[in-house]
C-alpha cells in the first residue's frame, strides 16, 4: 500500500488521531512541490509485498485530468490516497470505494490533516478507466462538510432556484447597472478552517452563483467578475491545473441553467493561454448565450487591466500605421471601443466595484473602466458573501452621491 500527502489537497491543523497503520501502509511519501512529483512519487514507489508485482503507474497528473473531481474537491479526495496495483502494463481499470471521512496525523507532515481514507484498486482485466463518479458518494461528502464548516454553512449561499426579491430598503431607482466583483479569500477560508484550499474554491463557487442570480433577479444590468488574472498564472501549478478543471466543469453544469435565465455571458482576457477544451467550451458558452437580452455575465479569465489597455494602443497604432486613421482622430470613445468591454456597450464602466476579504486595491482589474467608479471593500471572505453582504453594499452604493466632477 502507498499513502501519499501533497500540500495543495491538504492543509495542516490541529487533529489527533492515528496515522494508517503498518498494516495499511508499507512506505509513506512526503510533501511533493507539485503534481509531477505527486505522480513521480507514486509511479517509483516500491511494491507493497512479494505479492504484488512491481508498481506500474500513468501519470496520476494526467489521470487527475482525464477525470475531473473538482465536484467533491481534490482536497476531499486525495489526501491519503491507498493505491494498489496489480498489473505491470499500467491502469487498465478501477474499482474504488471511499472508507469514510476520516482525520488522520500525518507523519510527512508532522502535525495533523484533515483527510479521507481512499482506497483504489487496479485491475488488470478491465479496459479503460471506470467512471469517477462511484467515488463520489454524497453522503461521504455530505457528513464532511457538515463535520468541519457546519459553523459556516449557515452562511454560505442555499441552492435555491428561486433569488430573493429586491430588498425594500433598497430604491429600484438607485440599482447600480454595472457591478463588478474582485472575489477574494477562498484560500484564506479554506485555510481558517484547516480545510484544503480546493475545498475553499468550492466553496466561492457557491458564492458566485448566489449572486448571479441575485445581480438579475435585482435588476442589474452587467455583473463582471475576476475569476483569474494573468498574474494568477504565477500561482503553484497544482493550484492553476485545479482552478482550470473548476472552471470548466462550472461552466458546463452552468451552460443549460444561464441559458434558460436569459443571462448573456462572455469570458474576457488572453484566452489563448486557456487549456484547449476550457478555450472550446468558453467559445460554446459565447455562441450559446449571445442573443441573450437579460444580464450580461462578464468572466475576467487570464485578464490584465493593463495588458487591455497596451492591446487597445497596439490596434489603434496600427490602424494610424495603416493609414486608415490620423493620431489626432483618437478619441476616448474610439479608444474605450478597442477595450475588451466595449461589448457592454453603455453599461461597460462598473458603477459600484465590491472587493471581498479586506483588501482595499483593484490589483489590476478594470483600470481604464473604473475612473469614476465607486469602491466598497467588505471584510467577508469570498465564500461568506452572500444576499445579506450583497443588499450592505448597494444600500452603502444608494447612500453615495456620485457628481463625476461636477456640482450639484
Amino acid at each position: 500500500m502507498l499513502f501519499a500527502s501533497h500540500p495543495f489537497f491538504s492543509r495542516p491543523v490541529s487533529l489527533s488521531s492515528s496515522p494508517p497503520s503498518p498494516a495499511q501502509s508499507s512506505v509513506l511519501v512526503g510533501h511533493s512541490s507539485s503534481f509531477t512529483g505527486f505522480s513521480s512519487a507514486l509511479h517509483n514507489a516500491p511494491h507493497s509485498s512479494d505479492s504484488w508485482p512491481p508498481w506500474s503507474f500513468v501519470s496520476l497528473r494526467t489521470w487527475l485530468h482525464c477525470h475531473p473531481l473538482c465536484s467533491a474537491g481534490y482536497g476531499l479526495l486525495a489526501n491519503w490516497a491507498a493505491i494498489r496495483c496489480c498489473s505491470t502494463d499500467g491502469v487498465a481499470g478501477i474499482e474504488s470505494f471511499i472508507s469514510g471521512c476520516v482525520s488522520t496525523s500525518s507523519p510527512c507532515a508532522g502535525v495533523g490533516v484533515p483527510s479521507v481514507s481512499l482506497n483504489l484498486s487496479f485491475s488488470a482485466s478491465i479496459g479503460g478507466l471506470a467512471p469517477i463518479e462511484s467515488m463520489m458518494h454524497a453522503d461521504v461528502r455530505e457528513s464532511y462538510l457538515n463535520r468541519e464548516i457546519s459553523c459556516s454553512m449557515a452562511q454560505m449561499p442555499n441552492d435555491a432556484n428561486e433569488a430573493p426579491q429586491l430588498p425594500e430598503e433598497l430604491d429600484v431607482s438607485k440599482i447600480p447597472k454595472h457591478v463588478a466583483i474582485i472575489m477574494d479569500g477562498n484560500s484564506r477560508w479554506a485555510e481558517r478552517r484547516g480545510l484544503p484550499a480546493s475545498m475553499g474554491h468550492e466553496a466561492g463557487v457557491r458564492s458566485l452563483k448566489e449572486v448571479v442570480k441575485l445581480a438579475n433577479t435585482w435588476g442589474i444590468k452587467v455583473l463582471s467578475v475576476f475569476a483569474f488574472s494573468t498574474e494568477n498564472w504565477l500561482r503553484p501549478k497544482a493550484e492553476v491545473d485545479f482552478l482550470m478543471l473548476l472552471f470548466e466543469n462550472v461552466l458546463k453544469d452552468e451552460l443549460s441553467s444561464l441559458a434558460k435565465e436569459n443571462v448573456r455571458v462572455h469570458c474576457m482576457g488572453d484566452l489563448t493561454l486557456l487549456p484547449d477544451s476550457l478555450k472550446n467550451l468558453v467559445s460554446a458558452l459565447d455562441e450559446r448565450t449571445k442573443n441573450n437580452t437579460g444580464l450580461k455575465f462578464c468572466i475576467a479569465l487570464s485578464y490584465s487591466g493593463r495588458n487591455d489597455i497596451a492591446n487597445a494602443c497596439q490596434r489603434l497604432a496600427a490602424k494610424v500605421e495603416a493609414g486608415e486613421l490620423s493620431s489626432s482622430d483618437i478619441t476616448e470613445t474610439m479608444f474605450e471601443e478597442e477595450l475588451k468591454t466595449s461589448w457592454l456597450g453603455e453599461e461597460r464602466d462598473p458603477d459600484l466595484l465590491i472587493r471581498t476579504s479586506e483588501e482595499q486595491r483593484i490589483s489590476n482589474f478594470l483600470l481604464w473602466q473604473s475612473a469614476y467608479t465607486e469602491f466598497y471593500f467588505v471584510d467577508s471572505l469570498w465564500p461568506d458573501f452572500g444576499v445579506a453582504q450583497f443588499k450592505e453594499a448597494l444600500l452603502t452604493y444608494q447612500n453615495r452621491s456620485r457628481r463625476f466632477g461636477k456640482r450639484k
